[in-house]
């Protein structure tokens, strides 16, 4: 569901950026739409951010071993060893599924999710104060950078 909202929000952020740039390309409302270009490119890089895969990893922590990051290094033979052990029986089972679910759980909530919210802030941000300069722009309020 991250990934899918991420991946919604960088579609739209360069939908609008093409946008946009036809729209500095004419020289018509540049100031608005400069303000809104940062904002939208800041937005769309947070969004990346959220969906690309992070490969530090803590050594220290207890290794999982449904959890292909940290098996992929061992040798078939390791490999086979950690999912006997901890597959032998149904507690160590469940605790190992628990284990996955709660990594997944704070893996996405504390950088997928985080990543996602400051983009949407971003974008949001964007959208407000690059509207309310083209409006001030088309009405005269305040001038256009290039005449």
């Amino acid at each position: 569901m991250a990934d899918q909202k991420a991946n919604i929000l960088i579609a739209a952020s360069f939908v609008i950026l093409s946008l946009a740039l036809g729209f500095l390309q004419r020289g018509t409302y540049v100031t608005g739409m400069i303000i809104l270009m940062a904002f939208v490119a800041v937005a769309a890089s947070l969004a990346i951010f959220a969906v690309m895969p992070f490969s530090k990893r803590d050594k220290l922590k207890k290794k999982n071993p449904l959890f292909f990051g940290d098996f992929a290094n061992d040798d078939e033979e390791t490999f086979f060893k950690n999912m006997e052990s901890s597959l032998e029986s149904d507690a160590s089972l469940y605790k190992a599924i628990s284990f996955d679910i709660y990594q997944m759980g704070r893996s996405i909530y504390f950088t997928k999710y985080r990543f996602i919210r400051w983009s949407y802030r971003f974008f949001l941000a964007g959208f407000f104060i690059g509207g309310t300069l083209i409006v001030f722009e088309s009405v005269g309020w305040i001038p256009s950078l290039i005449r």
